[in-house]
C-alpha cells in the first residue's frame, strides 16, 4: 500500500522504486496476456475458438489493470528516476526533499547536527533560512522534476 504521494514534502526513493516494481509487474502481466493473445488468433497455432475467448477476456482484464494512468506514471517514474538515480544512492535510498520544503529541511538538518538549539530564541528567530537553504542545496544537491514538482537529493 502507497502511503506517500508525489507532492509530498519528503519522499524516499525506495518507495518509488517499490511503486515502480509494483507498476513493471502490471505492465508485464499485461504484455504477456497481449502476447498470448496475439499469438493464439494466428492462424496456424490451433486454439480453440474457447481458448481464444479466454485469453481475450485475461487480456482485457491485464489491460485494466494496467490503465493509461499506471503507463503514465511509469513512465514519469522512470524518467524521474533516470535523472536522479546517477546523482544518488537510488537503490538503498535517498531522501527526496520537495523544493517549497527547502528551508524547513535546512533548519530541521541544522538543527539534527547541533549547529543550532531549537529551544534558544536568539539568534535562532534570525537566521535567513531562505539564504541557508540556498546555500546548501546551491553545490551538494541535485534536482530533477516529478510530477510538475522539483525533488532535490544529496549528492553521492
Amino acid at each position: 500500500m502507497q502511503n506517500w504521494n508525489i507532492g509530498d514534502d519528503i519522499l524516499d526513493t525506495r518507495d518509488l522504486e517499490e511503486r515502480i516494481d509494483e507498476l513493471e509487474a502490471l505492465e508485464n502481466d499485461y504484455l504477456d496476456a497481449k502476447a498470448e493473445h496475439e499469438e493464439a488468433v494466428e492462424e496456424d497455432y490451433g486454439a480453440t475458438q474457447e481458448e481464444i475467448d479466454q485469453l481475450h477476456a485475461d487480456l482485457l482484464t491485464a489491460a485494466a489493470n494496467f490503465d493509461a494512468d499506471d503507463r503514465q506514471e511509469l513512465k514519469q517514474l522512470r524518467d524521474f528516476k533516470a535523472s536522479m538515480e546517477d546523482y544518488c544512492d537510488w537503490i538503498l535510498g535517498e531522501t527526496l526533499i520537495e523544493e517549497d520544503y527547502r528551508e524547513t529541511y535546512a533548519e530541521q538538518l541544522a538543527s539534527d547536527i547541533g549547529a543550532i538549539n531549537r529551544d534558544a530564541r536568539w539568534p535562532l528567530r534570525h537566521i535567513d533560512w531562505e539564504a541557508a537553504s540556498e546555500e546548501l542545496f546551491a553545490h551538494d544537491y541535485h534536482h530533477a522534476e516529478l510530477g510538475g514538482f522539483t525533488y532535490y537529493a544529496r549528492m553521492c
